[in-house]
């Protein structure tokens, strides 16, 4: 996925997480990925970082206003009464 799909992805608030895999290769120019992603600030928190020879893995979680760090548990309420976790 591009850093257009993500950044479109962030804006309709349709991402739950982010993994990078990170290779250092200088490419020249590029698109940010997550810079104009409208009104609001998208904040990331990071979940796990896998290093190997070569490659860095990075897991983010999207931190949403009503995310206490507690995941979502498919048809049982959240444990602070949040709709929709």
């Amino acid at each position: 996925m591009g850093a257009r799909m993500v950044q479109q992805c962030l804006r309709a608030d349709l991402l739950d997480e982010i993994v990078i895999n990170l290779v250092p290769v200088t490419l020249g120019d590029g698109v940010r990925l997550v810079e104009g992603v409208g009104p609001g600030k998208r904040e990331l928190a990071i979940d796990s970082v896998i290093s190997a020879p070569g490659v860095t893995h990075l897991t983010y979680r999207v931190v949403r206003n009503h995310d206490c760090g507690h995941p979502p548990r498919a048809g049982k309420p959240h444990p602070h009464g949040v709709p929709g976790g």
